[in-house]
């Protein structure tokens, strides 16, 4: 038996050392004739051979259902003509994890069912197919892989853990680098969907972890769309860009300052404060991390705040109603007391301090190469502490419509050029100018909001005549004084205008 086991491995030391470094063919053949020895007394040598296979000659990678990495390699799998034949498929539309989403709308269209009656059409959406569970063989770029998806094996009866899983990618070899750039092929094709698109997460707490969840995808925004007095967007649009430029990181490395940037926006509702955050997005190629604070104890927020990607841009929307922002201004004892004191001492509702946001803002801890902006409504209403130079470096104070923002709406949503035509329903061209200047004449300056504006204009999306024509009875039956009132409680400028 040991003449017989000696030749077994004499065979297989001449062939696996085409492959095998030499310096470690004795250790790898040592192993092999303890394997078997083992089998001359009962053992099984196949199942020994294939245990020191998996463990030494097999690299395997995890991809966790927690990670946005699984969603890559769903929407990978879900495009590649190899797994279209394989016998066991999940049929999903959305197969995704709760944290983000595999798909985007542009997924939504699906050319099967060009034949289906346009009104059906719009209820039926795209089928995505993925190899269902268990291991899936498959040859990419000449060599083979196999690809194993295996359920989370767990008790708890939580809605997104009972259909938890993960993936496990393995290639036969030594080189790890094969797998690597499978994935990376894999963001590529995930990123290329994306192309010229902003991603928008929000941040989700759930029992045990908070992480984002990517909710929309929207196609970038020009800044030309949004209605801005040229002197602020050219003043917005020059401090970003400067930012980002990387003889200004190197400054603020070189001088030991922290290198992050912070924006807020303040104005009535409507006044396009969000818009120019997703313009600003577009421009500069950033995805937006949207934050909830009202929706968030202490450890998730800070939890979040510190996950989000280098070169991102953070919203906190509407601040003024988080709670955790109001001004202060004394304490319960007499006299008053320190910034840091009575951060302490007010009790917030859902859990997150004063103290808290400001030290994910600029503390010791706080993550660099972001850029936070933060929307009001009542900037008056905010605290001081979180107003100061650091956390907020540039303030943009927007407005009610004047007479040049209402003219400059109508303009951009019926053409490109204020001199361009517009056909009339009798056929009679008419030139955008004079239209725009009639429209503009029959709206009071300084009363509504350039959202109200724009909504009355869609409903005419086809015919500018006729929203001249009625325009006068919209604006005398909606209710201005209100308007007329928060413009005086927020004691704006008038110079200042920008379109939602």
């Amino acid at each position: 038996m040991a003449s017989y086991t000696s030749d077994i491995v004499l065979v297989l030391r001449g062939y696996l050392s085409k492959f095998i470094p030499s310096s470690t063919t004795p250790d790898v053949f040592h192993i092999l004739m303890a394997y078997l020895l083992m089998a001359s007394n009962g053992i099984s040598a196949l199942s020994l051979i294939w245990s020191y296979i998996q463990k030494y000659l097999i690299i395997t990678v995890e991809i966790r259902y927690d990670d946005e990495m699984y969603n890559v390699m769903l929407f990978w799998m879900s495009q590649q003509p190899m797994f279209r034949n394989t016998a066991n498929l999940v049929a999903g539309i959305n197969i995704e994890s709760p944290f983000h989403s595999a798909w985007s709308s542009d997924d939504e269209h699906n050319s099967d069912y060009e034949d289906v009656d346009a009104t059906h059409r719009n209820n039926l959406r795209k089928v995505h197919f993925t190899p269902a569970t268990g291991t899936h063989s498959f040859r990419y770029k000449d060599r083979w892989f196999t690809i194993r998806r295996q359920p989370y094996s767990t008790t708890a009866n939580t809605s997104w853990l009972m259909n938890a899983e993960k993936i496990y990618l393995s290639h036969i070899g030594w080189n790890a680098n094969v797998i690597k750039n499978l994935l990376l092929d894999a963001q590529r094709d995930f990123a290329k969907r994306d192309s010229n698109r902003i991603i928008i997460y929000r941040g989700e707490s759930r029992p045990g972890t908070s992480n984002w969840d990517r909710c929309a995808s929207r196609a970038a925004r020009q800044l030309s769309s949004v209605i801005l007095d040229k002197v602020q967007k050219d003043r917005i649009v020059k401090d970003v860009d400067e930012y980002l430029s990387q003889s200004t990181r190197s400054w603020y490395k070189r001088n030991g300052i922290p290198y992050r940037r912070g924006y807020l926006l303040q104005g009535p509702p409507g006044t396009g404060k969000t818009s120019l955050c997703v313009a600003l997005a577009g421009r500069f190629k950033m995805n937006i991390y949207l934050l909830s604070l009202n929706s968030l104890d202490e450890l998730s927020f800070s939890t979040l705040f510190r996950k989000v990607p280098e070169g991102s841009i953070i919203l906190l929307e509407d601040i003024d109603r988080a709670g955790v922002t109001q001004k202060r201004s004394v304490s319960r004892q007499e006299g008053p007391v320190s910034e840091s004191e009575e951060s302490r001492q007010i009790p917030f509702s859902k859990g997150i301090s004063l103290s808290a946001l400001l030290n994910e803002i600029d503390g010791v801890a706080a993550k660099e190469n972001r850029i936070l902006v933060m929307t009001t409504n009542h900037a008056e209403h905010l605290d001081p502490a979180l107003l100061r130079p650091g956390r907020v470096d540039m303030t943009l104070t927007f407005s009610l419509a004047n007479k040049d923002t209402i003219f400059r709406i109508f303009c951009s949503m019926y053409g490109n050029s204020e001199d361009m035509d517009c056909v009339s329903r009798n056929g009679n061209p008419r030139p955008l100018h004079d239209l725009a200047t009639q429209f503009t004449q029959q709206i009071p300056a300084d009363v509504f909001s350039p959202a109200e504006i724009q909504e009355y204009i869609l409903q005419y999306k086809s015919d500018p005549e006729k929203a001249v024509q009625d325009v006068a009875d919209w604006a005398g039956g909606r209710r201005k004084d209100k308007y007329t009132d928060a413009r005086q409680d927020w004691h704006l400028p008038q110079s200042t205008h920008v379109s939602r």
